[in-house]
């Protein structure tokens, strides 16, 4: 299975945005690098079902670092990631996930934005 995330920053460096959104000193602990203003610091975070396994998380192609962890008994997949003004990436995961027989189903989170996914899911036979 593999899901796809394109990201992009769209914010402008003179937006007019707090220092507090634009550095360094919204993030967790010490940051051991400079940042330019405006740069997005994320992290995208991939809940898997019980007993998937991650193949492989790539950013524009290139294989990138995952913090690997479980929540409530299910594989949780994070990367973080620095996006500077107008930069786009597209971020992978692929999985092995465990099947069943039946039709798929597939749940969306809501979100507060209008977000149109596309599913492609194919039916297992086993």
């Amino acid at each position: 299975m593999t899901i796809i995330v394109p990201l992009k920053d769209a914010v402008c460096p003179n937006a007019g945005l707090s220092e507090y959104a634009t550095s360094t000193e919204g993030l967790f602990g010490d940051v051991p690098f400079e940042m330019l203003s405006g740069t997005k610091a994320t992290s995208v975070r991939l809940l898997g079902t019980t007993s998937a396994s991650l193949v492989s998380a790539l950013i524009n192609g290139e294989r990138m670092p995952v913090i690997e962890r479980m929540e409530r008994g299910q594989p949780s997949l994070e990367v973080q990631i620095l996006l500077t003004y107008e930069q786009s990436r597209e971020l992978s995961f692929q999985k092995s996930e465990p099947t069943s027989a039946g039709a798929p189903r597939v749940r969306i989170q809501p979100s507060v934005d209008g977000v149109s996914p596309l599913v492609s899911v194919s039916q297992c036979s086993k």
